[in-house]
């Protein structure tokens, strides 16, 4: 934690966003920024031998690519660092063709799942907003992509899921709880960030919904109701009273072939805002502590 401190001290000074799972020893913490962010990330990641082909790849491809815009996440287990993450947001959504030839510049990472314009089809959008490359404690690199739709999920039209689901190769089974649970979280918001995880076989391994700004009370009583444990919604409940978050940044819920399949919990500060000790303040809002979402894409 140390590392990541020294090296992004001014990035999380601005902006900050912590994440939860099911899991109370894991946590992350992500920072935004431009190119400066990405060779940041490339320095952080020399001290981790499992990161060597991820920041190859990764250094190639954003050389290559030049996104304008960067995302970077490093998860935890304890004191273990156990996975990095560097979003990319395309300076223009490519087409297959554009894209191909981006992700060429990675190789041998690839993307295995469906055509990404077939995905932006369904969605209603010219093409993926940006791309994630991962890699894990094992050094498995893999790349998801993440599409934004602007529009609000209320106008979406009643096809939708359905179209989606046939799209990534997920069973249309999986729309009833997908639908259901898109009622319950985006009411009249956007639909906001969409992601797709690849299966080796070509098709989807998860599709991965973003609410934003979701009531903190009625995100854990969402959580519980698919699963989460009494003692991790009342430890979440903890860090949200902390953050004076009244509202998560973002919940992250995922699908695959099952059906549902996990959860995560976004809060996202921004310490510059913060008082100093014994300065005096005068706050207007609700909640004096802000959260807000970084500039995902």
């Amino acid at each position: 934690m140390a590392s990541f401190t020294a090296l992004f001290r001014r990035a999380a000074y601005t902006g900050v966003e912590l994440s939860f799972d099911e899991d109370p020893h894991a946590r992350t913490a992500m920072v935004a920024g431009g190119p400066e962010l990405a060779a940041a990330a490339l320095e952080f990641s020399t001290d981790l031998p499992f990161a060597a082909l991820w920041a190859w790849s990764t250094a190639r491809f954003v050389s290559a690519v030049g996104p304008d815009a960067h995302l970077f996440r490093v998860d935890w287990h304890g004191e273990t660092v156990r996975a990095l993450s560097l979003y990319c947001r395309f300076p223009k959504e490519p087409d297959d063709t554009e894209f191909a030839s981006a992700l060429s510049t990675a190789a041998p990472v690839a993307w295995t799942g469906p055509p990404p314009g077939v995905i932006a089809q369904a969605l209603g959008v010219a093409g993926p907003r940006g791309l994630v490359l991962r890699v894990d404690g094992k050094g498995h690199v893999r790349v998801a992509l993440y599409y934004r739709v602007p529009l609000p999920a209320s106008a979406l039209p009643p096809s939708a899921v359905e179209w989606l689901l046939l799209s990534t190769g997920l069973p249309t089974s999986v729309g009833d709880i997908l639908e259901r649970d898109m009622r319950e979280l985006f009411g009249h918001g956007p639909v906001g960030i969409v992601g797709l995880d690849a299966a080796p076989d070509g098709g989807a391994g998860a599709l991965k919904l973003n609410p934003a700004n979701v009531p903190t009370a009625q995100a854990l009583r969402f959580l519980a109701q698919h699963g989460a444990s009494e003692s991790r919604t009342a430890e979440l409940g903890f860090i949200a009273r902390t953050l004076r978050a009244r509202w998560v940044s973002y919940l992250g819920v995922r699908y695959n072939a099952h059906g549902w399949a996990g959860w995560r919990i976004y809060f996202s500060i921004e310490p510059w805002r913060l008082r100093a000790p014994g300065a005096p303040d005068l706050v207007t809002d609700r909640s004096s502590l802000p959260t807000r979402p970084l500039p995902h894409y």
